[in-house]
């Protein structure tokens, strides 16, 4: 304590000598202020040492900005986390899509469009698709007009086997196979 004492007088000393040196009387307002400024941060260093510890105070500063890191940082794996899942979850889809554009050819159907939804859990929600007879197969002589309620009943019976074999394969009920036959 007798060592910084000593060091604060020549300090005060120093500046004391500093300030009745200026060229003139334009500059004194400039020095009389940083000469205070020195000396205050002189008088509060060995407060501010006991107050606060500069390794702590290093260390807690440390520690906040790592904290911050940390959390940006699981913010952004959550983000790529939600992305893969989607990614996989849209891989899944098409796979399955594929899947039911196979079955519905196998049985001689031309597949148009084929969509297909997954749960977060990724089972199957709902399929929907769009049929016609298989194009090789096909020979158009003349167009055939039906009622609506004859042309649908026409569409499930063709459509009847196709829906069994998903409804089992997929373990789905009826509600949830949507087939539209023809190019409607």
């Amino acid at each position: 304590m007798a060592a910084y004492a000593r060091s604060f007088i020549a300090l005060f000393l120093l500046l004391m000598v500093l300030l009745h040196l200026p060229p003139g009387k334009s500059y004194q307002k400039y020095i009389r202020f940083f000469t205070e400024l020195i000396l205050t941060i002189a008088l509060l260093t060995p407060v501010l040492s006991v107050v606060c510890d500069s390794e702590e105070f290093l260390r807690r500063i440390d520690y906040e900005e790592f904290t911050e890191e940390l959390e940006e940082l699981s913010k952004d794996m959550q983000h790529m986390e939600y992305l893969y899942e989607d990614y996989h979850k849209a891989a899944y889809e098409k796979a399955i899509a594929e899947d039911v554009k196979r079955i519905a050819e196998e049985q001689g159907f031309f597949v148009q469009e084929v969509l297909v939804q997954l749960s977060s859990e990724y089972a199957v929600e709902h399929i929907s698709l769009r049929v016609t007879e298989d194009e090789i197969n096909q020979v158009v002589i003349e167009r055939v007009v039906l009622e609506n309620t004859a042309r649908e009943e026409n569409e499930n019976i063709i459509c009847s086997k196709l829906r069994q074999e998903l409804m089992e394969f997929y373990q789905l009920d009826e509600s949830k196979i949507e087939i539209q036959y023809g190019n409607g």
